[in-house]
């Protein structure tokens, strides 16, 4: 095609690309010239963004409308770092074991995302340059020192009620646990998130709104700079009911806990251990089902 013959529509859709890709990138798809590429973008008043090299969707977390969103920002908020240096733009730092790199395969795809992780040791991290999305996160709660001042209250004013629970299994994959000691039996099982105490107690009063018994501890070993400490979800009623609330019909999840729970769904249902507390917690969170419908 000789670069006379490119139509207004082809000359949008190079302009629609050229965050991402290259002038040569571009010449080399659409059989032009880089000359061509570089005089459209002159004539377009078209500039690359400083971080022009990888590409990601700077509006990605300005709503948070889909149940994938709340889950990536509840990951976030537990395991994501976002800080700015002076002169410097903003940053979103995500660091999880190698083992779990999918869940940040997918995010780099929704968040339609160039980016590429970087791995180390045992470790994957995946780091994204941006003032946008830095200042996005701090809108909705997430600040650079969150491991004690995040807010579960602040947080979900900014989520829709539908895509709570998203959020919820996001923060759990980061900084809950599924925890069963080998030989110990099925009622057992612990299933507890950690952080800083009033998130917990925020997120505890929720839970319990909704249906979830569970308590919150305050850490008193004087280990921590701050007031930190873990919720738990009590007796295997509750333990089923809010692992199905999380995990059950979901769209995005980490495998590794997503298997922990199809794993403690199982016992619970087939009733290996013949207990009667199996048997009520599958009905009563049959009831705990209807009741969030209504």
């Amino acid at each position: 095609m000789s670069k006379s013959k490119f139509s207004d529509e082809i000359k949008q859709e190079i302009l629609s690309k050229s965050d991402r890709m290259t002038a040569k990138e571009l010449a080399k798809e659409y059989g032009s010239s880089r000359s061509f590429v570089l005089k459209l973008w002159m004539d377009n008043d078209y500039h690359k963004p400083p971080s022009f090299k990888y590409y990601v969707n700077q509006d990605y977390f300005k709503e948070i409308n889909t149940a994938k969103k709340a889950y990536f920002l509840g990951f976030i908020s537990a395991d994501g770092c976002v800080y700015k240096r002076e002169k410097h733009q903003g940053l979103l730092s995500i660091s999880i074991q190698k083992r779990d790199d999918e869940m940040l395969k997918q995010m780099i795809i929704d968040m339609d995302s160039t980016h590429h992780l970087l791995y180390r040791s045992n470790y994957c991290t995946l780091a994204i340059t941006s003032d946008s999305i830095y200042q996005d996160l701090l809108n909705l709660g997430v600040s650079q020192r969150k491991s004690w001042s995040i807010r579960f209250d602040e947080i979900i004013k900014h989520v829709p009620n539908e895509f709570i629970r998203d959020y919820i299994r996001g923060y759990f994959d980061g900084n809950g646990s599924i925890s069963k000691t080998e030989g110990v039996i099925q009622s057992k099982v612990a299933v507890s998130i950690v952080t800083n105490i009033w998130f917990l107690e925020e997120m505890g009063e929720y839970l319990n709104g909704i249906g979830l018994t569970c308590s919150v501890k305050e850490d008193t070993s004087g280990q921590y700079s701050d007031r930190f400490g873990a919720l738990n979800v009590i007796g295997t009623t509750n333990k089923y009911s809010f692992l199905n609330y999380l995990y059950k019909d979901s769209e995005i999840y980490l495998e590794r806990k997503y298997n922990r729970y199809l794993d403690y769904k199982d016992k619970v249902d087939k009733n290996y251990t013949n207990r009667s507390e199996n048997r009520v917690a599958v009905i009563e969170y049959d009831k705990f089902k209807k009741q969030l419908a209504s």
